[in-house]
């Protein structure tokens, strides 16, 4: 895993005054890595711990996402970068992968699902997407030649 801080830079199109990449392999293990060192780095934003539990969360639930499904049926693992660029408002994360394509490269729905449900008719998996979509302020995707890019936008003003 490479990680690396770029305070006071410009990363792609999004200014900022913190920011750093790490780039992991598309494995578990890396990603439980990964995040742990994403949050190291993001400490000393002092976000709050709410607000760095949110966002530690969609780390997580997007980069299990990646290697699950991105990754899926691949006779190795692919790496994926997450940049994340803070502009004192807005926490931006870029996940960069050179997975499979979504299908006709659009994002799907999150699944919607009865709150009152009785548990056993729920299924097992299917949540992940929509806890994203639940815990962020905007989500976009695009296709860039052979990666995939999901930008991840969380509002996140300093306590």
């Amino acid at each position: 895993m490479i990680a690396k801080l770029l305070n006071d830079r410009v990363m792609g199109d999004l200014p900022s005054y913190f920011a750093f990449k790490v780039t992991l392999h598309g494995t578990p293990e890396a990603v439980r890595n990964g995040v742990a060192t994403c949050m190291k780095n993001l400490a000393s934003l002092n976000l709050g711990p709410e607000k760095l539990a949110v966002v530690e969360l969609v780390m997580a639930e997007t980069l299990n996402n990646i290697v699950e499904h991105a990754f899926c049926g691949q006779s190795s693992p692919g790496l994926v970068r997450l940049s994340c660029a803070y502009d004192g408002r807005y926490l931006s994360l870029n996940f960069k992968d050179s997975g499979s394509a979504l299908p006709e490269h659009i994002l799907p729905r999150p699944k919607q699902f009865e709150a009152f449900s009785d548990i056993q008719s729920l299924p097992e998996g299917g949540f992940g997407w929509g806890l994203i979509h639940e815990l962020t302020d905007e989500v976009s995707f695009k296709r860039v030649g052979r990666f995939n890019s999901l930008t991840l936008k969380i509002e996140a003003s300093a306590d």
